[in-house]
């Protein structure tokens, strides 16, 4: 058994394996809050926000931040926690897309 481990591709395999497993726990980018991102509206604090608009989907982004696209107007919703579990919702109205590359403006 102790042989089977001592193979160097094993070894990688249970770094690479501890490592994502790292950055999905303690990394910006939480991949199952993008999997249930409609789930968000059932918050009484968003959803009491959001009561007269018609929302048509939300978007996760990353580091508690979702894209709120509804038929009126769009906005940006980022949950600040103030303790470990508490938390409140702070919800911009969107704008416009800034285009952040390099290119230059003609």
């Amino acid at each position: 058994m102790l042989k089977k481990l001592s193979n160097p591709s094993v070894i990688l395999n249970i770094i690479l394996i501890i490592t994502l497993i790292g950055i999905f726990l303690f990394g910006p980018y939480k991949p199952l809050h993008s999997l249930n991102s409609e789930a968000i509206i059932e918050d009484p604090g968003l959803s009491k926000a959001l009561k007269d608009y018609d929302v048509e989907s939300i978007k996760y982004k990353g580091n508690n931040t979702y894209f709120i696209d509804t038929k009126t107007k769009d906005f940006i919703a980022v949950r600040d926690y103030f303790s470990t579990m508490d938390y409140n919702w702070k919800l911009f109205g969107f704008e416009e897309e800034i285009d952040y590359s390099n290119k230059k403006a003609e």
